[in-house]
C-alpha cells in the first residue's frame, strides 16, 4: 500500500521531499494531541528554564485532540454571526458541540512545522481518541483521505479523494486516570513501514497549553533495519512548557543530511525564545544549505531573524495583537446539532490473487490500489459496517469515459454580491474584478498563472469583454455564470452601465447517472467536439471542436429561426449507453492529450426542441437565433465532460437488479455575510455567496487573497506569498440549501489560522526589551526506538473512513 503525501507540499517541493513527508505524516500523531486553542494570553503557560518536571503523569483524566501546532500561542478571537440557530439548545452529544474548534498562528520561523501540521489532519481521520474509548487496545484499520489535508488556497474547491489504509492502536485505562494514552500507528509504504509510539501523559490546558507528550518513530526496511527516526516532545519544565521536534533527513543515497528542528521555551507571563531549521528549498525544487530561525515573544511581539546558508537577514518584528484571521475548515450541522452528511460514497473491497484490496467509489469516481485490477465491469463489495464478518454486497463497477453535466439555472441581482470577486477576460488577459454598487473595480492580473496585484481602477465594459452580457467565473458563485447587460446603443456596441438591480445567472450542477431522465438528441452550437481529433487536437475550432458554426462569438452570420441548424449528438441514459455520440461515434477522450491536460468540456448541450430553439430568438430579430442565449434564458442545459482521469468519467456501482447507486455533488449553500470588516478593507456587508459543502471540514467558495509571508502584508501570489481569506464566518451562522430554497444549516469553524502582521514603528520589538538569543537546536540524544513491532494483521473492513467511526 502506498502512502500519500500532501499534494501541496509535493508541489512545492518535488520528490526530493518525499522521504521526509511520508515519516512527517507520523509526527501528525504527535501534534494531534497539541491543540493550540484560542484562549486570553493572561493565561499562556510557558518556560524558558531547562529544568525538567516532566516525571509524573497528570490524572487529568481524557485526553483531548487537536489538529494543529504553532510556535506561539493564537489569541483570543471571536466574531458574531447575523442569523443563527439557538445552539445552546444542542445535546450535550451533538456533532456540534463535540467537534472542536482550534486556533492556531502561521509563522514562516514554524516552516519547519508545515510537514506535521499538514498531514495533522490525515491524522486526525484515524480518531485515536474516540477509538481509545470505543474499541480500547484493538487494532484497527482507518481509510484516511490525503485529499482534504492540503494547504489553504485560493482556489480550493471539493476534490476527488486518494485514500491510504493506516493501522493504528489507541489505549488509554479509564479506570487510573494516572495512566497516560498510548497511540501506535503502522504506515505501510511499499515495502518499508513507518512505526510510532506516543505517550500522552497530560491534556491541554491553561498551565500546559500543549498539553504533555513524547513521541518516537522509524521508519524500516522490509528486514526491520533502521532507514530513518525522529521524535518530538512537549515537557514540564521548571515554570512552564518546552517544545521539542528533531528529524534529519537525507538527501538521496549519498547526498547531504539537513535537520528539521525546533526548540521553543515558553513562559508563564506570555514571553519565550526559540530556534528553528529547516533545509532551505529553492525554486528549483531542490534544497540549497539550510535556514535557521531565531525567535523570541512577549504578550505583544513577535521578534525574529532568518539565517541562510550563514547569511543573517534582517530581523523582523511582528505585532501580535494585529492579525489576519482565516478559516480553513468547518463543519456544517441541522436544526439538531447533527453533522450534515452527504452521500458522496462509500468503501468498498476487491479481492485479487487470494489478496483483499480496500478502495472507496463515490461522486468524483472510483481510488483502489492499481495492484487489484479494478476496471469496468469489474466485481466490488459494499462492507456491511453493523456486521463487519458478514460478506457485504456485491456490485459491478460501470466506467465511462466521460459524463453529462445537467445545469440548473438560479438568478440573483448585481447589488447581492457586492465586492464578490469574479473572474472575466480582457484585452489584457484574465482578470479579478468587483461590483463596488456604482462600477466594477480591477483588483488583480493573472501572469503567468500567478495572480498580481492591480491598483484599484475602473473597469470599463465595452464591445469587446462584454458584448453579450459579462461572462465570468467565480468560486463564491460555484463557478460560470453571466451579468445581464442592456444595449442602447444596438447588440454587440459597448453596453449600457449596469446597476444594482442587474441580473446575475448562475447555475447548479450535478452528474446525471444511468436512469436519469436526459434528452435523446442535444443540440450544440459552442465547443461541439469533433471526436476523430480528441486524441491529439488544440482548442482551436476546427480541431478539437468541429470547424466555426454560424452564431459562435462575433459572428455576424445569425443562424436561422426556421431551420435551425446545430450541431445534433445523441445521449442514451442507459447503463449501455451514459455516452455522448456524434453520428453513432463516442465522443470519448481515453488517452492524456498534452493539449487538453485537464480533458475536454462541451459548451451549453440542449434539447433540439422548438420551444427551446424560441427562447434563443435574438431580441432585435425573432428570425434569428442568438446561441449565447442558452445560459441565460435555458432553466436547464447539459454539458458533456470527457478526459482519462478519473474527474472527467462516470464510474458507479450497478446492483444485480440493473439499478445503479447514486452518489451526491457537493452540496451548494447560500450565505449572507454581516459585518464591514475584512482581512482586506473591503466591505461584504450583506453580500451573498453560494459556497459549495463537500462533506465535514470541506466548505469552500469564500473570496480570499495573498499575503507576503514574511510580513503579513497584502502582496502578489507568488512563491513568497501564501492565501488568507478575507473574513471568517463566525459561529451559529446561517446558511440556506440552494436546490430547495428553505432548508437551514448551521455552521461552525473547525480550524482557525491567525496571520500576524508587521508591526509599527519596526523598532517595537526592541522597544519592548526582546533580544535575539541563541537557543540551542536538538540533536537526536531525546529519541528513543518506539519498539512497537510488526504491522499487525487487522481483518475486515476499516473501523475509520474519512474521519468517520464505522464499525458498531
Amino acid at each position: 500500500m502506498r502512502v500519500s503525501v500532501s499534494s501541496a507540499l509535493l508541489f512545492q517541493r518535488g520528490n526530493m521531499k518525499k522521504i521526509t513527508y511520508i515519516i512527517t505524516m507520523i509526527l501528525g500523531i504527535a501534534s494531534l494531541f497539541v491543540i493550540s486553542c484560542a484562549k486570553d494570553d493572561s493565561s499562556s503557560s510557558s518556560s524558558s528554564s531547562s529544568a525538567d518536571a516532566d516525571e509524573t503523569v497528570s490524572a487529568s483524566g481524557a485526553i483531548s485532540l487537536s489538529s494543529k501546532i504553532s510556535i506561539v500561542d493564537p489569541k483570543t478571537t471571536a466574531s458574531t454571526a447575523r442569523s443563527v440557530i439557538a445552539t445552546s439548545g444542542f445535546a450535550e452529544t451533538a456533532d456540534y458541540n463535540e467537534h472542536e474548534t482550534t486556533t492556531f498562528v502561521f509563522e514562516e520561523a514554524g516552516d519547519v512545522l508545515d510537514t506535521v501540521n499538514s498531514i495533522l489532519c490525515e491524522m486526525s481521520q484515524t480518531r485515536p481518541g474516540k477509538m481509545a474509548k470505543k474499541a480500547n487496545g484493538t487494532n484497527y484499520k482507518a481509510q484516511v483521505d490525503s485529499n482534504k489535508c492540503g494547504s489553504g488556497n485560493g482556489d480550493a474547491k471539493v476534490n476527488s479523494p486518494s485514500f491510504d489504509m493506516w493501522t493504528v492502536n489507541s489505549t488509554k485505562a479509564d479506570k487510573d486516570k494516572k495512566q497516560p494514552m498510548i497511540v501506535k500507528a503502522w504506515v505501510p509504504n511499499e515495502g518499508q513501514t513507518i512505526r510510532a509510539k506516543m505517550a500522552v501523559k497530560e491534556k491541554p490546558s491553561a498551565d500546559l497549553p500543549y498539553g504533555r507528550f513524547k513521541m518516537s518513530f522509524k521508519k524500516v526496511n522490509a528486514d526491520g533495519s533502521e532507514f530513518m527516526k525522529g521524535y518530538m516532545r512537549v515537557k514540564k519544565t521548571s515554570g512552564g512548557s518546552q517544545t521539542k521536534f528533531y528529524m534529519p533527513m537525507t538527501m538521496g543515497p549519498s547526498g547531504p543530511t539537513y535537520d528539521y528542528s525546533v526548540k521553543v521555551n515558553f513562559n508563564t507571563d506570555g514571553s519565550g525564545t526559540g530556534a528553528t531549521s529547516m533545509p532551505n528549498w529553492t525554486g528549483q525544487n531542490q534544497a540549497t544549505g539550510s535556514k535557521v530561525f531565531q525567535v523570541a515573544f512577549n504578550k505583544d511581539y513577535f521578534y525574529k531573524q532568518k539565517t541562510t546558508n550563514g547569511v543573517a537577514s534582517d530581523a523582523v518584528c511582528i505585532d501580535r495583537n494585529k492579525y489576519l484571521t482565516s478559516v480553513w475548515r468547518y463543519g456544517m450541522y441541522d436544526s439538531n446539532g447533527a453533522e450534515v452528511d452527504i452521500n458522496s460514497g462509500f468503501p468498498i473491497t476487491a479481492t485479487a490473487s487470494g489478496v483483499t484490496y480496500h478502495g472507496y467509489i463515490g461522486y468524483y469516481g472510483l481510488w483502489m490500489p492499481s495492484d487489484a485490477g479494478v476496471a469496468d465491469n469489474s466485481t466490488v463489495t459494499k462492507m456491511d459496517y453493523s456486521n463487519p464478518d458478514a460478506a457485504g454486497t456485491d456490485y459491478k463497477v460501470r466506467s465511462w469515459g466521460g459524463k453529462l453535466i445537467k445545469y440548473t439555472k438560479n438568478n440573483i441581482t448585481l447589488g447581492s454580491i457586492k465586492n464578490v470577486p469574479i473572474s472575466i477576460f480582457t484585452s489584457s488577459g484574465q482578470q479579478k474584478v468587483s461590483w463596488n454598487g456604482t462600477n466594477f473595480i480591477l483588483e488583480a492580473t493573472n501572469v503567468n498563472g500567478s495572480w498580481v496585484d492591480n491598483a484599484s481602477s475602473i473597469v470599463t465594459l465595452n464591445s469587446t469583454n462584454a458584448w453579450n452580457g459579462l461572462n465570468f467565473y467565480s468560486q463564491a458563485l460555484g463557478g460560470d455564470g453571466i451579468v445581464e447587460l442592456t444595449y442602447s446603443n444596438g447588440f454587440g456596441q459597448a453596453p449600457d452601465a449596469p446597476a444594482d438591480n442587474a441580473t446575475v445567472i448562475f447555475n447548479t450542477q450535478a452528474p446525471v447517472f444511468p436512469g436519469d431522465s436526459v434528452p435523446a438528441n442535444l443540440a450544440c452550437y459552442d465547443r461541439c467536439p469533433d471526436p476523430a481529433n480528441l486524441a491529439s487536437g488544440t482548442e482551436e475550432r476546427g480541431s478539437i471542436h468541429k470547424a466555426n458554426k454560424s452564431g459562435w462569438f462575433y459572428s455576424q452570420n445569425i443562424d436561422n429561426a426556421t431551420a435551425p441548424t446545430p450541431y445534433i449528438y445523441t445521449f442514451d441514459n442507459t447503463t449501455s449507453g451514459m455516452v455522448l455520440k456524434d453520428n453513432g461515434t463516442s465522443v470519448i477522450l481515453s488517452s492524456t492529450n498534452n493539449n487538453v491536460p485537464w480533458g475536454v468540456r462541451t459548451g451549453p448541450l440542449f434539447d433540439n426542441t422548438t420551444a427551446n430553439f424560441n427562447l434563443l430568438k435574438c431580441s432585435w430579430d425573432a428570425t434569428k437565433i442568438c446561441p449565447w442565449n442558452v445560459r441565460g434564458k435555458m432553466s436547464t442545459f447539459y454539458q458533456w465532460e470527457t478526459g482519462p482521469k478519473s474527474w472527467n468519467k462516470l464510474e458507479v456501482l450497478v446492483a444485480a437488479d440493473n439499478s445503479s447507486v447514486k452518489f451526491d455533488a457537493p452540496m451548494q449553500v447560500k450565505y449572507t455575510h454581516s459585518g464591514t470588516g475584512s482581512n482586506s478593507g473591503k466591505s461584504y456587508d450583506n453580500a451573498s455567496m453560494y459556497l459549495e459543502y463537500g462533506g465535514i471540514g470541506e466548505l469552500h467558495g469564500i473570496p480570499s487573497f495573498c499575503v507576503n509571508r514574511m510580513t503579513g502584508a497584502k502582496s502578489n501570489c507568488d512563491d513568497d506569498s501564501r492565501w488568507v481569506t478575507e473574513f471568517s464566518i463566525p459561529a451559529a451562522s446561517l446558511v440556506t440549501q440552494v436546490a430547495d430554497g428553505t432548508t437551514e444549516y448551521v455552521i461552525k469553524p473547525l480550524e482557525v489560522e491567525q496571520t500576524m502582521k508587521l508591526a509599527s514603528p519596526t523598532t517595537a520589538c526592541e522597544d519592548a526589551g526582546l533580544t535575539l538569543g541563541s537557543v540551542t537546536l536538538p540533536n537526536s540524544s531525546d529519541w528513543s526506538d518506539p519498539a512497537i513491532g510488526a504491522e499487525p494483521t487487522v481483518t475486515g473492513p476499516p473501523s475509520v473512513v474519512s474521519g468517520k467511526v464505522t464499525k458498531n
